[in-house]
């Protein structure tokens, strides 16, 4: 009896633990769906890496001018790319869904090639630039709301539509620009001082 109640307890400590949301810092440049670009510690490449790769309940942070790739669909709960970081997205298939806020930082880069959807707020930093590249049909989707900070960019590279819907309210601020190939609606309030 002593051992089944052992066993019972480490089973639901275990599907506890599962449950719980961790961060994790790119270590590495990499791919996402390789454990080696991760750390639960830090951005240093000298840490562990992590056993799992990041889930929807986790906090992904892209630091140290690493470039994290993204090959297949991903999710997190918060997105931060720091400073001259780079988040790629390299196939069709590479959907990323954030189910919380996406935090471009200044001078950062996020090349999305699939479907993005951001479950609260979207921020581009200073001089960061967030560029739609893909062949086919792509859907941006914020729910929160969009802003574009002083020198920041979304960009499409690509020869099919880009549909990007914001739920909540856009902020331009002057030297921003989002690109005439993005066909934008806004359900919100817009404040433009930059280029559309």
């Amino acid at each position: 009896m002593k051992t089944f109640k052992t066993l019972f307890i480490l089973l639901a400590c275990t599907a506890c633990f599962n449950g719980f949301s961790q961060i994790y810092y790119s270590r590495v440049s990499g791919n996402w769906n390789s454990t080696a670009t991760w750390s639960h510690t830090d951005c240093s490449s000298n840490q562990i890496p992590t056993a799992i790769i990041p889930g929807a309940n986790d906090t992904v942070i892209i630091c140290g001018n690493k470039t994290v790739t993204i090959s297949a669909p991903y999710s997190c709960a918060y997105l931060n790319i720091q400073s001259g970081c780079t988040l790629y997205g390299n196939s069709t298939n590479s959907n990323l869904t954030v189910n919380g806020d996406l935090i471009e930082n200044d001078n950062s880069t996020l090349n999305s090639y699939g479907n993005l959807i951001v479950n609260r707020n979207l921020q581009i930093g200073n001089n960061a630039i967030l560029t739609i590249i893909n062949n086919l049909a792509v859907t941006v989707t914020v729910t929160g709301n969009l802003t574009l900070n002083s020198g920041a960019r979304l960009n499409a590279n690509t020869i099919a539509s880009v549909t990007m819907n914001v739920t909540g309210n856009l902020t331009m601020i002057t030297g921003s620009t989002i690109s005439n190939y993005i066909n934008l609606t806004v359900n919100g309030t817009s404040s433009i001082s930059g280029t559309i």
